[in-house]
């Protein structure tokens, strides 16, 4: 096996190698398990540094909180003592180290009576303003000390600790909460790591932002501080502002003063504690990996080596060393790779044996082929002239006297000596082209009238198998072209004589066309059986015949198509078939070719120059245009293409749905006449599946051709992309409307038919177009075959009940002959019919005998009328 590395990099094809994927492979499944463990263990260790932070910082919590109650307590009680004894004028010296101490500014005794006031103790005083005083008072219970809740005075934070006396004199002491910002500043771990104290209403007392703790900041609208001024203790993880990161705190509360004590820390330095462990793991499991990856190594090499030299070998054979053996391999090398070669070296030494024996049988057998092709040739040679010598003989017996049987006799020895001359002219041009020695002519070729010499030697076997042959040329295809006649000729005629042969009751498409390469394109399509895929190739095989059992239908030689095959590839081209079982074969040949003479436009008809419109001395004609005629029965494809080539425009013929719609995936028409019944795919779902898929035609305008319509099947013709409808007998007309543009009135199409005058039996236009077209002895006989057909239709109604003549299929075959007889001017007989069809569509049983007596008399007149007429 090769593949092509063109496009691969240099240092990817050095990856590209066992080892390295045994490696590659090794080191995924250390490193999954690895990258597992990595995972859980830094997991773990953040769950342990979690729950070791809520045990500890709910410790320091608490722990704030008790040095908080006892502060609170000492200043009460102080407070408490100076109050009650202010009378005995204590030394404010004296006290100033242990007021300092606790943070106390000031401490005046307020006589409210008489708005005096008496410094007690003073660092700094100024009393708040009145306003102040007067809401410090009215909160303050009798004998009861209150602590205030901390609030910003001349830019400090400050707290009130008041008492009220039953004399009256309120007791106003002024504390600063410099020990509690330097109590919280104790608390600090990690990076990031703080306390955080709040007074009850939520206000910031101490924190490690000093703007915050300066402005006594309101704090309350956090979830944990209203947790602590609530009573609460516990732990609590949230997003912390200050921080711009999720904390994990401690909480608590101090029970006098209702305060909040809380110790927050980022959760991140969890996690970087975390990270710290699992990168200690990281180390170990990196030295295990590397460990792991050099082992994988070297146990890789053991294999890889090993099949390397295996690989080694094998290259060296198919460099033409039939001499390479796998050379021995090392100790470590596996026990089943040891055993792969020694198998290698047996299966080389006994091919190198058996190879010797062939290549002596093959050249006998080269001889005997050589042998058997002379022999051949001699013969059919020598063959050639006592064939000749028979000919003549019968060619001059048959001038003399004979009776009926002599001159019966005689021709049956003239067809045999010309078939058995033809099979010996076969066997002949196969030796030349399998010759070494086989030579190219070129000279000019008339393309266009060898094709048509060869669709006229072909008709009379092709009428005899009731097929008719159609010839389309491209209008660019040149008039001569340079390539060796012979040789093409005999391709042309083997191809169309092989499609004769196969086929019976069809059609074979003869095409022909220019590419823009200068090479010659034939096409050859027949409706014949076709060829099974698996016996494409073995048809282009000398003497292959498909059926070779002694009842098979087709004789012959089976040479044909290798004769076709030869020749195109002699030419430089190619032959390429495409086959349907069931459904017919297209044989393609492209030929490079010389053009030495380029197409002429088509002339145009006279009558279609005479509605030319003169413009300067020139004749404006109608643009030509390719029309796509579709419909099963031969006679009205005749008709209509008779009638469209009349005025100067090109026509393709489809014989089926099939046949349609490959030809409308290829082509470009300007437009398609669709015929509606047709077996297996009608012409509304070959209409819908041209606008369904993306081709040439899938905007090209069809138009439906049928014998008969109601408004609801012109309905169902436009929902499958049908624009329009003509109804059968088509006249020329009505035809030349629609080629122009102009399309038909489906609101006029007719609903009944009316039975017809018996003098009006024929439309001669229609039926002359029809001779003219075929000839009289083949319309003569396609008319015959077509009025046959018609009489078993009717008598097969006549032995069917009449509760299942409207059958599907029974509409079927009244409707085909009824447009068949209307497009050759059979008009007597297509009214009949057509109001036969109406009527079993409507289940109308009544009078249908008498229609079908007068169906019947009608296609007796008529055939009658019709070789009258072409007698005359």
């Amino acid at each position: 096996m090769s593949y092509d590395t063109h496009f691969v990099p240099n240092s990817l094809l050095r990856l590209n190698t066992m080892r390295s994927y045994i490696f590659a492979a090794m080191l995924v499944v250390v490193a999954i398990p690895f990258g597992f463990m990595m995972h859980h263990r830094q997991q773990a260790a953040f769950e342990r540094e979690l729950v070791k932070v809520e045990q500890a910082h709910l410790v320091i919590a608490e722990n704030l909180a008790s040095t908080l109650q006892r502060y609170t307590d000492d200043v009460v009680s102080t407070f408490d003592f100076l109050a009650a004894n202010h009378d005995n004028g204590y030394d404010a010296a004296a006290l100033d180290p242990l007021l300092r101490s606790y943070g106390i500014r000031y401490m005046a005794a307020i006589d409210v009576q008489s708005g005096s006031d008496a410094l007690i103790y003073a660092r700094d005083f100024a009393l708040p303003p009145s306003e102040a005083r007067d809401l410090l008072r009215d909160t303050t219970g009798v004998e009861q000390t209150q602590i205030s809740g901390v609030r910003p005075v001349a830019g400090e934070p400050m707290f009130y600790l008041t008492r009220q006396s039953r004399s009256g004199v309120l007791f106003l002491a002024a504390l600063e909460t410099s020990y509690l910002i330097a109590l919280q500043k104790q608390v600090a771990f990690g990076e990031r790591g703080h306390a955080m104290i709040v007074d009850h209403r939520g206000r910031v007392i101490a924190h490690p932002n000093p703007e915050w703790t300066q402005t006594a900041k309101d704090a309350s609208g956090l979830e944990v501080v209203q947790r602590m001024t609530g009573g609460q203790t516990g732990v609590m993880q949230f997003f912390a502002p200050p921080l711009k990161a999720d904390v994990i705190a401690g909480y608590t509360s101090v029970p006098s003063t209702n305060w909040g004590v809380m110790v927050p820390q980022p959760i991140s330095e969890l996690w970087d504690a975390a990270n710290v462990e699992a990168v200690e793991l990281l180390k170990t499991l990196l030295l295990l990996f590397l460990l792991a990856g050099a082992a994988g190594w070297l146990l890789s090499g053991l294999i890889v080596r090993p099949l390397n030299k295996i690989a080694q070998t094998v290259v060296q054979l198919r460099d033409g060393d039939t001499s390479a053996r796998v050379p021995p391999l090392g100790r470590a090398t596996p026990r089943e790779i040891g055993a792969m070669q020694s198998l290698l070296n047996g299966l080389l030494d006994n091919w190198v044996e058996n190879r010797t024996i062939l290549e002596k049988a093959l050249q006998a057998a080269k001889n005997a082929n050589a042998s058997k092709s002379q022999a051949i040739s001699v013969l059919s040679h020598e063959m050639r002239t006592p064939l000749n010598g028979i000919l003549g003989a019968t060619e001059l017996m048959d001038s003399t006297q004979l009776d009926p049987a002599q001159r019966k006799y005689l021709g049956i020895v003239g067809t045999s000596a010309n078939t058995l001359l033809e099979h010996v002219n076969r066997v002949l041009e196969v030796s030349r082209l399998d010759s070494s020695t086989v030579t190219i002519e070129r000279a000019p070729v008339h393309i266009r009238d060898l094709l048509s010499d060869i669709v006229s030697e072909n008709s009379p076997q092709a009428e005899k198998s009731g097929n008719s042959i159609v010839l389309s040329l491209a209008d660019d295809l040149p008039r001569v072209i340079e390539t060796d006649h012979q040789k093409l000729r005999n391709i042309v005629a083997n191809l169309v004589s092989n499609a004769v042969k196969f086929t019976h009751g069809g059609q074979i498409h003869i095409r022909a066309a220019l590419s823009c390469t200068d090479h010659l394109e034939l096409t050859v399509r027949d409706t014949g059986p076709g060829i099974a895929a698996a016996q494409t190739d073995f048809v282009f095989e000398p003497f292959a015949v498909i059926d070779s059992s002694f009842g098979r239908g087709n004789e012959g030689t089976g040479l044909g198509l290798c004769i076709v095959k030869m020749s195109a590839e002699c030419l430089g081209g190619h032959v390429r078939l495409v086959s349907d079982p069931g459904h017919g074969s297209a044989f393609s040949v492209s030929l490079p070719v010389g053009v030495l003479e380029q197409a002429q436009s088509p002339a145009k008809p006279a009558s279609m120059q005479d509605r030319g419109v003169q413009s300067g001395g020139r004749v404006n004609q109608p643009a030509r245009k390719r029309i796509l005629v579709v419909d099963d029965n031969e006679i009205n494809r005749i008709v209509l293409a008779a009638m469209i080539e009349r005025v100067g425009h090109e026509v393709q013929t489809a014989v089926d749905g099939h046949d349609a719609l490959e030809a409308a995936m290829v082509d470009r028409f300007d437009l398609i006449l669709m015929d509606i019944s047709m077996p297996e795919i009608d012409g509304t779902e070959v209409a819908r599946l041209i606008r369904d898929h993306d081709g040439p035609n899938q905007a090209t305008t069809i138009i439906a051709q049928t014998a008969h319509a109601r408004p609801e099947d012109t309905d169902r013709f436009h929902s499958a992309g049908i624009q329009d409808v003509l109804i059968k007998p088509i006249t020329q007309q009505a035809l030349e409307k629609v080629l122009k543009g102009q399309l038909p009135q489906a609101a006029d199409l007719p609903v009944s038919a009316p039975l017809p005058a018996d003098q009006t039996s024929f439309d001669i236009e229609l039926f002359e177009l029809l001779a003219s077209a075929q000839g009289p002895t083949n319309a003569l006989q396609k008319i015959d075959r077509l009025l046959r057909e018609t009489t078993e239709v009717l008598d097969g109604l006549n032995d069917v009940p009449l509760s299942q003549l409207d059958t599907p299929e029974t509409l079927a075959q009244v409707h085909n002959v009824a447009g068949a007889c209307g497009m050759f001017g059979a008009k007597d007989l297509h009214a009949h019919l057509l109001r036969i069809e109406i009527q079993l569509k409507d289940r109308i049983t009544d009078g249908i005998d008498e229609l079908l007596t007068r169906a019947k008399r009608s296609a007796q007149k008529t055939r009658f009328e019709a070789e009258r007429m072409l007698a005359s």
